[in-house]
């Protein structure tokens, strides 16, 4: 709401010109102008127009609709008049209470007869009776969206997506919906009110839902470069906004994850750049947004969907802001806000095992033996908490043991100071006895971090192993681990 509907607002303004509405019935001008100060003070603003309801203005506005009956109601001054009575009550339509008001009242059957008696109406004016009665309707069309495209408002716009949102979400299997004209008109949208957070936010809803089945079609490629190009622009646009982030990053990560996938043909140049500049925005709205859950797991998972559809981005994650604040910090920062959240710590650890495991050359900040112990404090605090998730807890494990063993003799040392990680191993191997995954790689982690005397006496007190011996019993028959679990034995 700007600063100047506020301040009349605030001077009893609306008071006074529904006041002067029902004072002037006769004053042809009076009401015109009155119908175009009530569109402009209440346009955006629900507390204006839940003022005009209050005052009883959405019959004075009806009443300025109706004033001009003779034989030039569609000329000049009345045509004006009634344009702008409509318009008037469009915007008031918006908002539920008004509606409702227009409904119970009988202002929209008398409108339905108008529309269907008159059929002198010019067709700027039977358009707007037209689009009035279809927002205050209970049915909603597929066709909802078509009817709006062309000189709707922001307001309109948003109701209209909405509708279709509810439509999608509620479908049952004999409802048809034409996907095709829900993603243009969805991306029209984006494009056309890129500053408004609530048409960003809804259009990009219906995107994600629209991309949570298989979207996939032969040379679908530009659809794609479409979609993510405007994705893209809702980010960069509304990094702040943490509704926003989310909902567009839900639509990276459900396309991704619907429709493209590693072993597709090689993206084209084009959408492999789209590819390198979205997962720039995602980080950068992230980390603006990393105090809210929701925006921190969405898009975390819009990062680990990328990371699936196209492996080599990876390379690009050591480059997000350079220094002190890069990708990795930022993943462990959302960890270390939402340790609860198995969906945020799902994702991060699926793109830190992308980012330490299949990319070789990262950055030296990286590599930083800072960056190692935050990562393994954040992955031995999961594995230690969490229940149930094995895949997960075994990917933490594969990221620990690369940094033990291809991170150099400072970074094996730092690890094996932090006593965190051997607690933890040593609890994984209790709680999941029959995985091989994760007692294989907890065997690896322990060779490798028994680097001194000192070392291996505490891996000892801390039950290391007895976890080793017990699992050998277990596994006797597997020769793979019995070598994993001979040779961490031999090095304790």
């Amino acid at each position: 709401v700007s600063s100047s509907q506020a301040e009349v607002a605030a001077v009893d303004g609306i008071t006074n010109i529904i006041s002067l509405m029902e004072a002037f019935k006769e004053h042809q001008s009076v009401q015109s102008e009155a119908c175009l100060a009530l569109i402009a003070l209440c346009a955006k603003s629900s507390t204006n127009k839940a003022m005009v309801l209050e005052e009883g203005g959405i019959e004075g506005i009806f009443s300025a609709y109706l004033s001009f009956g003779s034989s030039k109601a569609y000329e000049g001054v009345g045509l004006m008049t009634k344009v702008r009575a409509c318009s008037a009550l469009i915007s008031l339509a918006l908002d539920p209470a008004c509606k409702t008001e227009m409904k119970s009242s009988g202002i929209i059957e008398k409108f339905n007869s108008i529309l269907q008696e008159d059929e002198k109406i010019p067709h700027e004016l039977r358009s707007l009776i037209e689009r009035l009665l279809i927002l205050t309707s209970d049915e909603e069309g597929d066709d909802w969206l078509l009817e709006f495209k062309d000189g709707a408002s922001e307001d309109e716009t948003v109701v209209c997506i909405l509708a279709h949102l509810r439509m999608i979400t509620n479908k049952d299997d004999d409802h048809h919906v034409d996907t095709s004209s829900l993603m243009q008109n969805s991306l029209r949208a984006i494009r056309k009110f890129s500053s408004s957070r609530a048409v960003q936010e809804s259009a990009c809803k219906v995107l994600a839902c629209l991309y949570s089945s298989n979207q996939r079609q032969t040379g679908a490629e530009q659809s794609y470069i479409d979609v993510l190009e405007a994705v893209e622009v809702s980010l960069r646009e509304h990094q702040n906004c943490h509704t926003v982030v989310a909902a567009a990053s839900s639509v990276i990560s459900n396309m991704c994850t619907t429709c493209i996938t590693p072993a597709d043909e090689e993206p084209s140049q084009i959408l492999s750049d789209t590819f390198y500049t979205i997962i720039l925005e995602v980080v950068n709205a992230m980390e603006l947004c990393i105090d809210d859950i929701t925006a921190a797991e969405q898009t975390s998972g819009a990062l680990w969907a990328l990371c699936n559809a196209k492996p080599s981005l990876v390379v690009s994650l050591g480059t997000i802001n350079p220094g002190k604040s890069n990708t990795i910090n930022v993943l462990i920062d959302a960890m270390k806000k939402f340790p609860s959240s198995i969906e945020l710590h799902r994702n991060a650890i699926g793109v830190m095992h992308s980012f330490f495991i299949q990319s070789e050359n990262i950055i030296k900040d990286e590599r930083s033996i800072a960056c190692v112990v935050n990562v393994s404090s954040v992955l031995s605090k999961f594995m230690k908490e969490s229940e149930g998730e094995v895949a997960t807890i075994g990917t933490a494990l594969q990221i620990l043991k690369v940094l033990a063993d291809e991170r150099g003799h400072d970074a094996k040392i730092a690890l094996s100071e932090n006593d965190e990680i051997i607690a933890a191993i040593v609890s994984c191997m209790f709680s999941y006895p029959d995985s091989l995954v994760i007692q294989g790689t907890a065997c690896d982690i322990i060779r490798t971090l028994a680097v001194n005397n000192l070392k291996r006496s505490q891996i000892c007190h801390q039950g290391g192993t007895t976890r080793i011996i017990d699992s050998l019993r277990r596994m006797k028959t597997d020769s793979y681990f019995v070598y994993k679990g001979f040779m961490a034995l031999e090095n304790l």
